[in-house]
């Protein structure tokens, strides 16, 4: 029997039917590693990434309303911020957390840096296909 691949939890937010912005728990799929005969390491299951770039967040910036420009991911390099979507979801998102973006439509979020260092975080657009497949680990609202 085949071992199933490791996934790493995320938080996603994503616009629902009812036209609010909502936050729930998905599990992202891991890529596999494996080592070929010639003693090279190469990864299956790749995704599609489109841009990245690093964001350093010290301030009430992001407390407004507002969408991702595109469907991608945040990962938490340093510090920690709080997300809020329009269902009245809150989470903190520490170091090491990873955010699922796919409110590109709708409401969007608010977003804020905690405590006094700061955040850094890593962005990662994500492809089309890539969007598409993510959105399968979404719950329908």
């Amino acid at each position: 029997m085949k071992k199933p691949l490791p996934t790493v939890p995320a938080v996603c937010v994503y616009a629902g039917r009812d036209g609010l912005s909502h936050l729930a728990d998905v599990d992202l799929p891991a890529l596999a590693q494996v080592t070929d005969e010639d003693g090279k390491v190469r990864f299956v299951g790749s995704t599609g990434a489109t841009v990245m770039g690093f964001v350093v967040g010290t301030g009430p910036t992001g407390e407004d309303w507002h969408r991702a420009s595109m469907a991608g991911l945040s990962i938490v390099v340093s510090g920690s911020w709080e997300i809020e979507a329009g269902s009245g979801d809150r989470r903190q998102l520490e170091t090491g957390s990873v955010l699922l973006m796919l409110d590109t439509e709708g409401q969007g979020h608010r977003a804020h840096p905690l405590g006094d260092g700061g955040c850094t975080m890593l962005g990662v657009g994500i492809d089309e296909v890539t969007r598409a497949a993510f959105t399968l680990l979404v719950p329908p609202k």
